[in-house]
């Protein structure tokens, strides 16, 4: 999550320096939500600029893995 409540956003963290924020339907950021801090394959079909500054990925569908680094 980036922000501070009630502002928070869904992101993504790819490496130290690189986060991006998720974008799309409602129920797939709900279920990545729930399962926060676990592996996930993401599938997007777009990447947005967003007014906070970074860019936003427009996610497609996201399939839970294991927690078990991504298994």
């Amino acid at each position: 999550m980036t922000g501070n409540e009630p502002f928070t956003r869904i992101s993504l963290v790819v490496d130290t320096n690189t986060v991006y924020l998720l974008e799309g339907k409602e129920e797939v950021l709900k279920m990545l939500k729930s399962h926060q801090g676990e592996y996930a394959d993401i599938s997007f079909n777009k990447i947005n600029d967003v007014p906070e500054g970074g860019k936003a990925l427009v996610i497609v569908d996201a399939v839970i893995k294991s927690k078990d680094k991504g298994q």
